[in-house]
């Protein structure tokens, strides 16, 4: 949803019983959570809804952030807070899925509801205008995020009486963000640029999959635009992945059927074109129900309920839930959230917030420590003395660390010893019985989740994955 639009409308509705209403290995959908708006849109500053700390404790392996630049009107001013955003959810193992929406550039107005628009000078600068900040953004990220969604719920009315992106649109705008991300500029040879570009989510309720929309969009990409020469050049249509929005059964009865319907109608519209051993898969970038309407337990029950299917569903890669926090919608609040409005704190935890932490799994092992030393060939990997203290950086939520070590002699390496540290420990300090020799070393953290991933040291001019390397000179 990303923005508090449609709640009034959801909310009378159902309350009517008339709602209208890379490859991926993963067996089922990973659990993902909308971190809502990231940025106060005057400001530009971050939300406390941007917590690493928090978004971690509710166990979610993906959080989705919209990037919106608020009062900047280009990307660049708003790197440092994103940064600070991305950082601090990665530091804490959690994986980013970001969004590219009309927010990251500006609003397009009318000017693609119609299949022809009304100012075709102002649309095709508005695409190219989009397609540049997409490039812009993703370039700077690209080394931390992966994954991006372009556009927003083409398919909904926004206001209007018709879809605020007419499906011709849609495809143009897929195609031509694709090609000048993953094809143009010299970025066909560059590993680097090869992220995975998820389609803008179509918005879905009960008697509407947007699966038609899908096929149209499909349609005018082959045979108005140029997918099929897309598809010869890159091996693919302009997309890795079906986005997708599923707002059904908002009386939380029969939701995992209504979920499922939703979906598989969704799917055989893009498989139509991809085919069904299709390695893509959908990305439900947002679901959820609201415990205003349907009671706080309601909203716990429905998304138990929703991930226990999509959680066995191969055709899903991952499953964001919508959304964090409750907010402010009109005079009233859209409930959404599994905090209630007013803070992040445990009183405001729903039952939802324990429902989504079941579904998702233990909490994410820690991530691997950083900054080694002594480690060759920065200073000070030459050591004298009759100790050696190793020490790394701390690691956000670990409970304790393991240190392995190696010794070289006979012209190999040989395991040495294991040390383990306590609570805020971040060194450990050695007597090496040899000297005038090196030592080899990793360390690890754990916390509730386990042991995460052991360090891995790059040398200069190395391929990382060795262990730090010291030369212990002795007394």
């Amino acid at each position: 949803m990303g923005s508090p639009r449609r709640p009034a409308l959801l909310a009378l509705l159902a309350a009517v019983g008339c709602f209208l209403a890379a490859p991926f290995a993963w067996a089922g959908a990973e659990v993902g959570i909308d971190m809502m708006a990231p940025i106060d849109t005057s400001t530009g500053h971050a939300g406390p809804n941007t917590d690493p700390d928090l978004l971690a404790s509710t166990h979610a392996r993906w959080v989705r952030i919209n990037y919106i630049l608020g009062p900047s009107s280009t990307p660049e001013p708003t790197f440092a807070v994103y940064d600070a955003i991305v950082n601090g959810v990665r530091s804490r193992g959690v994986r980013v899925y970001m969004l590219l929406g009309a927010e990251t550039y500006h609003d397009p107005g009318d000017l693609f509801r119609a299949e022809t628009s009304p100012d075709p000078g102002a649309a095709e600068a508005w695409i190219q205008g989009f397609a540049s900040h997409c490039v812009q953004v993703i370039d700077h990220f690209k080394d931390r995020v992966r994954h991006f969604e372009i556009y927003n719920e083409p398919n909904d009315w926004a206001g209007g009486t018709t879809s605020k992106l007419h499906p011709k649109w849609f495809a143009r705008i897929l195609q031509e963000v694709y090609l000048n991300v993953k094809q143009f500029n010299g970025h066909a040879a560059d590993p680097a640029w090869r992220v995975t570009l998820v389609s803008g989510a179509l918005f879905s309720f009960d008697g509407t999959t947007a699966a038609d929309y899908a096929s149209g969009a499909y349609w005018y990409g082959k045979n108005v635009w140029a997918w099929d020469w897309t598809h010869a050049e890159t091996g693919s249509y302009p997309l890795d992945g079906f986005g997708y929005h599923v707002y059904v059964a908002q009386d939380s009865t029969h939701v995992a059927a209504a979920v499922d319907g939703n979906v598989t109608a969704f799917w055989n519209a893009c498989t139509a074109y991809e085919g069904a051993g299709t390695a893509k898969r959908v990305w439900i970038s947002e679901f959820g129900w609201q415990s205003d309407i349907v009671g706080l337990a309601g909203q716990a029950d429905a998304l138990t309920d929703a991930f226990h299917g999509l959680k066995a569903d191969a055709r899903v890669a991952a499953a964001f839930w919508f959304g964090l926090g409750d907010f402010a919608s009109g005079d009233g609040v859209a409930s959404w959230g599994i905090f209630e409005a007013g803070g992040f704190g445990v009183a405001n935890r729903k039952p939802s917030f324990a429902a989504f932490q079941a579904a998702a799994g233990p909490p994410l092992p820690p991530i691997a420590p950083t900054v080694l030393s002594p480690a060759w060939p920065k200073p000070g990997n030459y050591v004298s003395g009759s100790s050696m203290t190793l020490s790394w950086h701390a690691v956000a939520n670990a409970t304790g660390y393991q240190v392995y070590v190696q010794v070289y002699g006979a012209g190999a390496y040989k395991y040495y010893g294991t040390w383990l540290t306590g609570l805020g420990a971040t060194s450990t300090k050695l007597w090496p019985q040899k000297k005038k020799t090196w030592y080899r070393w990793w360390v690890r953290a754990k916390n509730a989740g386990g042991w995460g991933a052991w360090s891995s040291w790059t040398p200069a001019g190395g391929a990382p994955g060795g262990g730090a390397e010291a030369y212990f000179a002795g007394p």
